[in-house]
């Protein structure tokens, strides 16, 4: 059985921000469970269990051209716009 590792809500949205290709991260938001955690704990030592990471697109009228080049980004399949 895998185990979850517990990590703070700044150490995980580093980790998300480190993933996404500096080029497209403008335009992430995240939302749900993570940013209330990070909104709710900040800097203090507490952790989070989390296995994803819900976000949104900004604008979005370029959500359908900017997702499509952060997910091929992220999976390694696509090539760079």
């Amino acid at each position: 059985m895998a185990t979850t590792a517990e990590l703070s809500p700044r150490d995980v949205l580093k980790q998300v921000a480190e993933a996404i290709p500096e080029d497209l991260r403008g335009g992430v938001i995240v939302v749900g469970s993570l940013a209330a955690a990070y909104w709710l704990f900040g800097d203090q030592k507490r952790s989070v269990r989390t296995k994803d990471v819900d976000a949104v697109l900004s604008p979005r009228e370029t959500a359908a051209v900017v997702g499509p080049q952060i997910a091929n980004r992220l999976l390694g399949t696509g090539t760079p716009p």
